[in-house]
């Protein structure tokens, strides 16, 4: 046998190794396309809100996503040094703010947490993306408008980490969202990428 063949049944069995295995919480696929889109093409709800608190910004760009069954828009900026993504449901109401970071900007403390987590399930792992999510509480009517003021007292704090990992059982790429405390609360496998959202300046 080829060594071509021979890592083809290696990917093949790891494919169904993955579908027997167990993991850290009930996983789930993102499965996400996004598309470009016009500034008229977002719904009439999330322009008044970025018209209203980002109308001085330039380079706004603007999305479409669709995640399995749920459809999203996002509009993605640049502020206060960094990059962010204002994601909005279906009919212009605000989800979540992204922040793109890098892992020196979280603390020693969650950022140990955080890779203690990830080491004891990987042999080896890298983080290819890390953002910080600014969303309201669950127990609270107050708005992501906080997130404007520096006022984060109403509002929870999420980090969602894309990494490249492997063990004996799994291989690929992965989407992890940690609590502000370091706790796993959602591992989804990336079906699919697309590269049409990338950050381009």
């Amino acid at each position: 046998m080829s060594i071509k063949s021979t890592y083809l049944l290696f990917l093949i069995y790891l494919g169904f190794s993955f579908g027997a295995s167990s993991v850290l919480i009930a996983q789930s696929e993102k499965n996400e396309i996004e598309k470009s889109i016009k500034k008229h093409e977002m719904p009439i709800l999330a322009l008044e809100f970025i018209d209203t608190y980002f109308h001085d910004l330039e380079r706004i760009k603007y999305y479409q996503e669709k995640d399995g069954d749920v459809q999203t828009f996002e509009a993605k900026l640049e502020w206060h040094d960094h990059k962010y993504s204002v994601e909005f449901k279906g009919n212009g109401e605000i989800l979540d703010i992204e922040q793109l970071i890098v892992i020196d900007e979280i603390s020693d403390t969650l950022r140990t947490a955080i890779n203690e987590e990830i080491a004891n399930h990987y042999n080896s792992y890298e983080i290819t993306r890390l953002q910080r999510q600014f969303l309201p509480k669950p127990d609270s009517e107050d708005d992501i408008r906080f997130f404007l003021d520096n006022d984060y007292t109403n509002l929870s704090l999420r980090y969602e980490l894309e990494i490249d990992a492997r063990n004996k059982k799994e291989l690929g790429s992965f989407e992890l969202l940690f609590s502000d405390q370091g706790v796993l609360i959602q591992k989804r496998r990336i079906v699919r990428r697309s590269f049409d959202n990338i950050w381009i300046p």
